[in-house]
């Protein structure tokens, strides 16, 4: 027998088990369970063989081995407490008779002690994923958590292998990237083109399952400089925006401070890191966050490992009373963990109660999980997949740990798609269907002649394995129905009940054209050979109609029409189906016989005289047969118009197409159409044609110019000086007033105006209809606005009004008063007056005045004011006066609007 090394004995063994509070509960428990009769099964979760240091000891010496630990268990007394304990747990082991001196007792012990270790372990990495619902784990907090636990002998291999098992990734921990993250990168996310750099690296294409903390991955792919190089190039060539911009600047700074892999590596890291770490100060859970990040295209592992990492566990808090975990391990759908919990945490006297209504809520969802796999089977019986999807669903929410009701889960059919839509696009069928949100989902397409397919191999395939809601049949059959049944799929393998449609398919004649003479339309059309007919109706816009049959021809020539006059033509195939004649659904073509083209006559632009409306009207000459179309040129450009004969010239040319508003008329073959337009002279010009033919009418310069503002003629002496405000822009002023008999104009240059303080008019005696209008010069001709007027001393302007009285059964009258200025600018004291009778009043003495009012009126604004009226007999009067005071007169309606 080797001689026991009690030194290294209590070094390794005993000393090291008085610091482990856990196992030392386990060796009492062991001892309890011993005393009450448990027998040999009572040791193996403590592995008595390595406490009493077996290892040292040979089968035959085994009576002296446990004498020689028993002496010196006793000389060490309680110094550590470990030794006390151990000595206690020999002597309970004697007491319990248990045969511990024959090797083959020992050798039952290991295979117990292995299974027993066995079943801690996997309880212990039950406990690791229910604290770490990220999935990943350090080693190092795996084996700190494993000695809290008791398993300090387990190896951290052994403990990494069941984590792995157990879907778990055990990963080294890191340290954030030190790499300093330039504004450009940082901001790159703000583009919703890109989720992260990674999308910028693969520019175009997304980016996912990137891994960036020991290597930088995308998917299964290394991402090196030369990836780099390939994004800037096609950013280059990509068709511009704001993200492409940035995305250019983004990658040139990438390439100019990556030299080489490593460095991409850092600078990557730093960058995701970065965007990781704002994603969390934001809040939210460490799931969330987690899924976040997987959602931008960050590999599962390496998303769990930073939120980790920036977001670790609390900890370090007194655990709550048993009941409260329980029933947090519920609420969380930990329904093995609640289970576990139940089974191993003490019961308290003050968490009785509590615990008692624990165990029964977690008694329910165990009864609520059998309940929803029952509901499960019965519906997989009977092939409702959707209420077998349901029932597992709500079973993975009473207990997400059960990895068995996931993979059933995952196995299920999808529901049958919805009824799937046909329309038939020439002679292809289009069959679309509702999309469902599932990404897993891909859907096979099948035809048949008649009855629902049972299986996707029954019939004609027309799509297989499809992801998008829709599929084209490019080959249905023509003239007879056609049944199109869609299947879904997860795996290829199971597949849904099917949905199905049916459909007659007729298509329509294709390639309908119209060629036209002055009094003849000749059409061509192509159909298929299963058509025995074509069915053609001429409409015209007088409500005509006649029909004609085309027997098996492709052609049709119709004589004698009305040149200018347009026809419509709807032609349909004709097929026969089960012995039944069936029309398809028409093609049309518009024909106008029409001679030569030739450019529109009596072309005309008229400025509209309204101050809210920036528009002209243009009326002109219809060329029988030819569209006409608009353009505006600049004035500048009009050396150039004759050269113009396509919409290609025109816009090289400075030209826009303008629209007209709506309404207009159209008689007789004259037109008249309104126009808004911009500020400014403009040439409008006509185009008459047809497709890529058409000839261009003479031109007419009209527009609208900016106006001076704020006119104001004062008298001075036998003079009249003028002052404004121009407006912006170099333009000349024409003046013109009326004296003596004779029109008189002159113009001003700005800088004639400022030299001269205005404009002044001598002599002014007699002087009339003074307005000012604004010059616009080319470089070879010129054109003069309409001018503003200016009111003077020997003028008094007008404001007209307009009443609307008011009147209603269970309320008093009240009168509105709608002012029109005109032209006058200023103030104006008016008086509303309400007089009884049947007469007028002729003055505010003549009545009742209900309302005194000083408006501040500005030209081309029309002002409103509502007053209350008393309650009076029929008839009566309503009339506004002005006091007087102001430079405008007031100019009275129709009577029947002063009359109530």
């Amino acid at each position: 027998m080797m001689p026991i090394d009690f030194k290294a004995y209590k070094a390794q063994v005993v000393v090291p088990l008085a610091k482990d509070r856990n196992r030392m509960d386990a060796v009492a428990s062991a001892i309890r369970e011993l005393k009450s009769g448990a027998g040999e099964q009572a040791l193996a979760p403590v592995n008595p063989a390595k406490l009493f240091d077996l290892s040292s000891a040979a089968d035959a010496d085994l009576a002296a081995h446990f004498r020689s630990i028993e002496t010196t268990l006793n000389k060490w007394g309680g110094n550590p407490p470990s030794a006390a304990l151990l000595r206690q747990l020999l002597e309970a082991m004697k007491v319990a008779a248990l045969d511990f001196e024959r090797a083959e007792f020992w050798a039952g012990q290991a295979t117990a002690q292995a299974k027993a270790r066995s079943g801690h372990v996997a309880a212990f990495i039950e406990g690791v994923k229910a604290d770490h619902p990220l999935g990943v784990v350090t080693p190092d907090d795996l084996e700190g958590l494993a000695r809290g636990a008791g398993l300090s002998d387990v190896p951290v291999d052994e403990l990494r292998r069941a984590a792995e098992a157990a879907g778990m990734s055990v990963e080294a921990d890191f340290e954030p990237p030190a790499a300093a993250v330039p504004k450009v990168l940082s901001s790159i996310v703000s583009h919703p083109e890109f989720r992260t750099i990674g999308d910028l690296l693969v520019f175009p294409d997304r980016a996912d399952k990137i891994s960036f903390i020991d290597d930088l991955r995308i998917g299964e792919r290394r991402l090196t400089v030369a990836d780099v190089h390939a994004a800037h190039h096609r950013s280059e060539t990509a068709k511009d925006s704001n993200a492409v911009q940035q995305a250019q600047k983004a990658l040139g700074l990438i390439k100019s401070q990556c030299s080489d892999d490593a460095a991409l590596h850092q600078l990557v890291a730093a960058v995701l890191f970065e965007q990781a770490t704002s994603i969390v100060r934001q809040g939210g859970t460490r799931l969330q966050n987690r899924d976040g990040l997987i959602a931008r295209g960050i590999g599962r592992t390496d998303a769990s490992r930073v939120v980790s990492k920036l977001q670790p566990a609390g900890g370090g808090s007194a655990p709550s009373a048993p009941s409260i975990q329980i029933l947090a391990a519920l609420a969380a759908g930990s329904l093995g963990e609640a289970q576990r919990l139940a089974q191993t945490l003490p019961e308290l006297a003050d968490d009785t109660a509590e615990r008692a209504v624990a165990v029964s809520k977690l008694q329910e969802a165990v009864s609520k999980k059998e309940t929803a796999r029952k509901e499960y089977d019965r519906a997989l019986a009977a092939r409702d997949f959707a209420t077998a999807a349901r029932a597992l669903t709500d079973a993975i929410a009473i207990d997400a740990g059960d990895s068995d009701l996931r993979m059933k889960l995952e196995a299920l059919p999808p529901a049958a798609p919805q009824t799937p839509v046909l329309r038939a696009e020439g002679t292809s069928v289009l069959a679309s269907w509702p999309a469902v949100a599932d990404r897993n989902v891909s859907y096979t397409v099948v035809r048949t002649d008649g009855s629902v397919a049972n299986t996707p191999s029954d019939g004609v395939v027309v799509a297989h394995s499809v992801t998008a809601p829709s599929a084209v049949d490019t080959a249905p059959p023509i003239g007879r129905k056609a049944r199109y049944s869609v299947f879904a799929t997860r795996d290829g393998q199971q597949f849904s009940d099917p949905a199905s449609a049916e459909l007659m398919i007729t298509p329509a004649p294709s390639g309908l054209m119209a060629v036209v003479t002055d009094s003849e339309v000749s059409l061509t059309w192509d159909m298929p050979d299963e058509a025995i007919a074509a069915e053609i109706r001429q409409e015209t816009s007088e409500g005509t109609a006649q029909f004609f049959t085309v027997p098996q021809g492709r052609t049709l020539t119709v004589s004698g029409l009305t040149t200018g006059m347009k026809y419509v033509y709807l032609v349909r195939a004709v097929y026969v189906a089960a012995g039944v004649r069936v029309n398809s659904d028409p093609a049309q073509v518009d024909a106008t016989p029409k001679g030569s083209i030739a450019p529109v006559a009596d072309f005309q632009v008229r400025a509209v005289e309204d101050p809210n409306q920036h528009e002209v009207e243009i009326s002109w000459t219809e060329v029988a047969g030819y569209r006409t179309e608009i353009w505006t040129f600049p004035v500048a450009k009009r050396s150039q118009l004759s050269a113009l004969s396509t919409p290609d010239h025109f816009a090289a040319a400075g030209g826009r197409r303008i629209q007209p508003l709506p309404g207009g008329s159209e008689r007789g073959g004259g037109v008249t159409r309104r126009y808004a337009i911009d500020d400014g002279v403009q040439i409008f010009l006509p185009y008459t044609f047809e497709g890529n033919v058409g000839v261009v009418g003479p031109g007419v310069v009209a527009g609208s110019a900016p106006t001076v503002r704020e006119c104001v003629a004062e008298k001075f002496g036998d003079t009249v000086k003028l002052s404004w405000r121009w407006p912006d822009g170099d333009y000349l002023m024409q003046v013109s007033w009326h004296r003596g008999g004779l029109d008189r104009t002159a113009r001003v240059t700005r800088a004639k105006y400022r030299a001269d303080g205005g404009f002044v008019i001598s002599p002014g005696d007699g002087v009339t209809d003074i307005g000012v209008a604004t010059v616009i010069k080319s470089a070879d001709e010129e054109w003069v606005s309409a001018p503003v007027a200016v009111a003077h001393a020997q003028d008094r302007m007008s404001v007209s009004y307009r009443l609307t009285i008011k009147k209603g059964m269970f309320k008093a009258p009240s009168v509105e008063v709608r002012l029109d200025p005109g032209e006058y600018s200023g103030p104006l004291d008016c008086l509303v007056v309400c007089a009884a009778g049947p007469f007028m009043p002729t003055s505010p003495a003549d009545g009742d005045v209900r309302a005194r009012e000083r408006l501040e009126l500005r030209a081309g604004r029309a002002a409103t004011l509502e007053v209350a009226l008393p309650k009076l007999p029929s008839p009566f009067w309503v009339r506004v006066f002005s006091d007087g005071s102001s430079s405008a007169d007031l100019v009275d309606p129709p009577t029947d609007q002063m009359k109530g």
